[in-house]
């Protein structure tokens, strides 16, 4: 067997701020998401400078820089690689291993990285990592120049099973947790050496799954000088067959040194350093290790990541300005809304891994919501068959609440409803920030810009598909009116149809929402409603209404408007003097849910929001951009 290294976690003269790089294969949307307990886990225990390699697929790299722009991390950097042109090299491969094409790409890492990545740990992304990483990074220390992986044992038989077996020494190692020495790989012809063996052993019909893993083994056996042993508490496997108790009677006598870990450890994890979930069940296995261990990765999944804005910070980070100077009586008054104003929310797309419909003449609902909104919004999709792209503004505890109830109550069939998380801070809903989330994340030709709480009229959906799909809509707003019931009653009794919409208001028993005194909603209303196709019209409507604009054309909001006091008539007119034209859409209206009546929320009627709000808003008037659209508007 190999040299075991021994790993003392013991902080090393003057390394406070030397860099660490690791590499992490991310394909999909989900995984994205999936991976943050990962990336938690990291930063809560590391203090030094990191710098992530991901390699990514299409769809990763759709959510991943949003991600971490957002995140605004002190002393980590990160760089995305495209896998795409990399297939190649591995697609030959026979595999059947769950991880498909995205473990074998792995093996691409010494190609992929810069060659000034001399050194890279890699990392699955089904871990949690409960110490600190620092000391992996000693593993090569003094060691022969032909050294070049550094791998724990696998605590399962997989490699001593059948007649036929697969190359491996002993039980073999788990490349889920490697440290590899890029520059001694390079030296060595990394890529040569893989595929010359890989080619051999299939030639002698020797068959397993076909992963990396498989390859390095197999190498370790024909080169037994590249790989040295890490203890196994720096990769405890938590698979079907693994036996992570052996695990512990292996390592005894190993020092590993105290653990940092703070989160109510007892014996067993003040061992552990990283906790593998390397089954396809992961974290739903049934295992009294996996339910122990999954219980931290829950810790970690809610944890605040804003926090993580507080890391120890290195020479050529950008300080947070804590000066007090000039500051004014009026300047503290209104710091919570210039901060809000201020504030980078951190935000994940895509987090429950659907994608919108990309057609040109399609229609994405775009929408936005707090928590307690969603199951009004689960209900929102009974109505509406298209393509859904919604921002739910939450804390990381309250996402993780969320993903599992989409999953338990979520219709599976429906593919084309793209969540994503704006993650909660300060006191103020950004509400102009979560539209713009929701609109960029949209991959259809328009758009329709709703709130959650009006269920929309009998086939919404298709009947403003069939307008755009037949009309020219270069410059072109659709107007859908909004309207409002004068008495209580049940959802099933609102109208659906326009038929059934005049009768209510024939009746009094609807009412256009918003300013019902206004001269010409009259006369708006009269054309919408005695119109087959759509009317232009030459003024925004002064009630209550939503739009469909197309998507990349159309300007976007205003992020420096914060909370719910700013009227979205701002923002139509906005498109007016961007050269739009409003036409009302026959048909198409939308009716507010009786049983989410308006309540004011804290800044609208806070007179310390309104007064600041004010303040902002007259600096806002100095921006020639929006001069006009400011001019007698109050919020």
């Amino acid at each position: 067997m190999p040299p075991k290294v021994q790993l003392i976690l013991a902080e090393q003269e003057d390394s406070r701020c030397t860099e660490h790089h690791i590499v992490i294969v991310v394909g999909g949307h989900t995984t994205c998401y999936d991976a943050l307990p990962l990336f938690k886990s990291i930063l809560y225990h590391h203090r030094g400078p990191l710098v992530f390699h991901i390699i990514t697929d299409a769809e990763s790299r759709q959510v991943l820089p949003a991600m971490f722009d957002t995140w605004k991390l002190p002393s980590v950097r990160y760089a995305l690689y495209d896998m795409d042109p990399y297939r190649s090299r591995v697609d030959w491969v026979p595999n059947k291993h769950y991880s498909a094409i995205y473990g074998l790409i792995r093996l691409t890492i010494p190609d992929m990285l810069p060659v000034d990545v001399k050194e890279v740990l890699f990392l699955d992304t089904d871990l949690i990592v409960l110490d600190d990483i620092a000391p992996m990074f000693i593993a090569f220390k003094g060691s022969n120049e032909s050294v070049m992986l550094a791998m724990a044992e696998n605590i399962s038989p997989g490699y001593t099973w059948g007649r036929n077996k697969w190359p491996a020494r002993g039980r073999g190692f788990n490349a889920g947790v490697s440290l590899l020495h890029l520059e001694r790989m390079r030296r060595a012809n990394w890529t040569e050496m893989w595929t010359r063996e890989a080619k051999g052993l299939f030639r002698k019909r020797i068959v397993h799954k076909g992963n990396d893993q498989d390859i390095i083994n197999a190498l370790t056996v024909s080169h037994p000088e590249i790989a040295i042993q890490l203890p196994c508490a720096y990769n405890y496997q938590l698979g079907n067959t693994s036996t992570p108790l052996g695990c512990e009677k292996r390592e005894r006598g190993v020092k590993l040194g105290n653990t940092s870990t703070p989160l109510g450890c007892e014996k067993r994890e003040r061992v552990v350093k990283i906790a593998h979930f390397n089954s396809p069940e992961k974290m739903r296995l049934k295992s009294k290790y996996v339910v122990h261990f999954a219980r931290f990765h829950d810790i970690y999944k809610a944890m605040d990541g804003y926090s993580f804005r507080q890391r120890e910070r290195c020479e050529g980070d950008s300080e947070p300005s804590t000066s007090l100077t000039d500051l004014t009586e009026e300047d503290y008054e209104c710091d919570d809304l210039a901060t809000a104003i201020k504030t980078v929310y951190r935000t994940q797309l895509y987090f429950n891994g659907f994608t919108p419909s990309s057609e040109s003449n399609d229609n994405t609902l775009v929408t936005h919501l707090s928590v307690d909104r969603l199951d009004r919004f689960l209900k929102l999709l009974d109505y509406w068959e298209g393509a859904v792209s919604a921002a739910i503004y939450c804390t990381d505890a309250e996402l993780a609440q969320i993903d599992k109830k989409i999953q338990s109550g979520f219709d599976q069939n429906r593919t084309n409803v793209a969540l994503h998380a704006v993650f909660k801070t300060g006191n103020y809903y950004p509400t102009n920030y979560l539209r713009n989330v929701a609109l960029n994340a949209s991959r259809t030709g328009f758009v329709y810009l709703a709130d959650v709480d009006y269920i929309p009229s009998e086939e919404l959906y298709e009947n403003l598909r069939t307008v755009v799909g037949s009309s020219n809509m270069t410059n072109k707003v659709l107007f859908v009116p909004a309207f409002e019931m004068t008495t209580s009653c049940d959802e099933n009794m609102i109208p659906r149809t326009r038929e059934e919409l005049l009768k209510e208001w024939n009746e009094g028993k609807i009412q256009l929402f918003g300013n019902n005194s206004a001269p010409d909603n009259q006369t708006i209303f009269d054309n919408w409603r005695d119109s087959d196709a759509p009317r232009e019209i030459d003024r925004i409507p002064e009630f209550k209404s939503f739009v469909v604009v197309p998507t990349q054309s159309v300007p976007r909001y205003e992020e420096r408007l914060i909370g719910s006091g700013w009227s979205v008539d701002l923002y139509y007119s906005t498109l007016r003097d961007a050269g739009f034209r409003f036409e009302m859409t026959p048909g198409a209206f939308t009716v507010r849910d009786p049983k989410y009546s308006h309540t004011m929320t804290d800044d609208e009627v806070s007179n310390l929001y309104i007064k600041c709000s004010r303040i902002f808003q007259e600096e806002l008037k100095t921006d020639p951009k929006f001069e006009k659209d400011y001019n007698g508007m109050a919020v």
